[in-house]
């Protein structure tokens, strides 16, 4: 039986997740109902696949209320622990597609509408709101969906890598993203770590003296330096550079 667009904006379980449930099915029976929406299921994927593992015949229910959508959303982020990045791909994908809807399209399947295109601060902001993810996150997962590639998109689905890393790798070429996606989500997280490098140190800055018992004329020379470059009309730094001067006079003084 085909899955209804809805039920696919979530990620499926893990092959071991849906062992574990096939399991449980078969020595406990099915206790929810695969649940089916215009002939399609709307939730229940995983325990569609895992009652055919089990060798267990699935028991269906019509939906028979009013949001499917927000029927799906519930459900899943009741049931399923998904990280942020996680849910920030899913709401992007809810605010792509609601604004599919909004256009007259909410019976073609997948639709490409305005995936790419900005999205109504509505849509944005109440997908967002659903998901339980900041507006932002949402942006980066929508730039994300545009410039990654599938593998990389995939990894962010199923948690394996953040969002915020499948930006920054989706800012390399396809044929490079490719290159690290060889080898798995390690690879991703070494390319990573080369287009990233450690912070370098800030270098000292040019008129900061390190004062040591024998660099006087350093600093008499860095003083005059700054001196003969203010602006006489800056009387605010000339009041400080006096006091300045006449701080060290009364160090020196006190040191006779």
């Amino acid at each position: 039986m085909n899955t209804h667009e809805y039920a696919d904006l979530f990620p499926m379980m893990t092959q071991d997740e849906i062992g574990l449930l096939s399991q449980d099915i078969a020595n406990n029976g099915l206790s929810e109902a695969i649940i089916i929406f215009e002939y399609m299921i709307l939730d229940g994927r995983n325990r569609h696949k895992a009652c055919e593992m089990a060798g267990v015949t699935p028991r269906y229910e019509d939906y028979d209320g009013d949001d499917a959508l927000g029927f799906v959303i519930s459900h899943n982020l009741r049931r399923r622990h998904l990280n942020e990045s996680q849910r920030a791909m899913i709401a992007a994908r809810v605010a792509t597609l609601r604004r599919g809807e909004f256009a007259g399209n909410q019976h073609s399947s997948h639709s490409p509408i305005g995936e790419h295109q900005p999205l109504p601060h509505k849509d944005r902001s109440q997908a967002a709101k659903e998901l339980n993810i900041s507006s932002s996150s949402l942006d980066r997962a929508r730039r994300l969906q545009r410039d990654a590639i599938p593998e990389i998109q995939e990894m962010v689905n199923k948690g394996e890598l953040s969002v915020n890393a499948g930006v920054s790798i989706s800012k390399l070429s396809e044929d490079d993203q490719k290159m690290a996606t060889e080898k798995g989500v390690e690879g991703v997280k070494s390319a990573l770590k080369k287009e990233t490098p450690g912070e370098t140190p800030k270098p000292t800055p040019p008129n900061k003296i390190v004062i040591t018992e024998n660099n006087g004329m350093a600093i008499f020379a860095s003083s005059k330096s700054v001196m003969d470059r203010l602006n006489p009309k800056d009387t605010q730094w000339e009041q400080s550079l006096k006091e300045m001067i006449s701080y060290c006079e009364g160090r020196l003084n006190n040191k006779q």
